[in-house]
């Protein structure tokens, strides 16, 4: 359940979403397009349209959007200490339960993946990177909503991340 209020014209995007099955969310940098994101598979997730969803970002944002996760929605928190540009920070997130993000060593993403369709999380955050180097586990994940951040990351059409993206298949995206 989503733990914010939003904006008239953020409900109208939710709306046109969830009627539609797809949206492309084009407005300005500040405006909350990550919330109408989460809004949407929030209302998926309650109705019991989506139970997995990819939230596909550049890997800089992929801690970023856990801690929104944490803030705008309704689900169990825990801490985490990371090291990021150098810097260590101390950050909320969701526990993997309801939210993984895809991160770290092979091996480590291999337990992440495991884990994943063991367990089917809420919200699973991928970088883009992950779509190409980890495709032979990407692809066996059949998420019911597909969110991508900064698409611009895909503008290249010959481009293996690009091609590997556009197979992906989600009733919502």
């Amino acid at each position: 359940m989503l733990t914010v209020d939003l904006y008239p014209y953020q409900n109208g995007a939710v709306d046109s979403a969830l009627e539609h099955g797809t949206l492309l969310v084009a407005f300005e940098m500040g405006t909350g397009k990550s919330v109408i994101a989460l809004a949407i598979m929030e209302e998926l997730i309650a109705s019991g349209d989506a139970q997995t969803c990819f939230v596909v970002v550049p890997s800089s944002l992929k801690w970023q959007w856990a801690q929104q996760i944490a803030r705008a929605v309704d689900v169990d928190t825990c801490s985490k200490t990371l090291t990021i540009d150098g810097v260590k920070q101390e950050l909320t997130i969701p526990i993997d339960k309801h939210a993984i993000v895809i991160d770290g060593s092979k091996a480590n993403r291999a337990k992440q993946y495991a884990f994943v369709k063991e367990n089917q999380p809420d919200y699973i955050i991928l970088g883009y990177e992950n779509i190409v180097n980890d495709w032979n586990y990407v692809r066996r994940i059949k998420p019911d909503a597909i969110f991508l951040d900064e698409i611009t990351a895909i503008k290249t059409f010959k481009a293996q991340r690009t091609r590997k993206i556009k197979r992906l298949t989600a009733p919502y995206r």
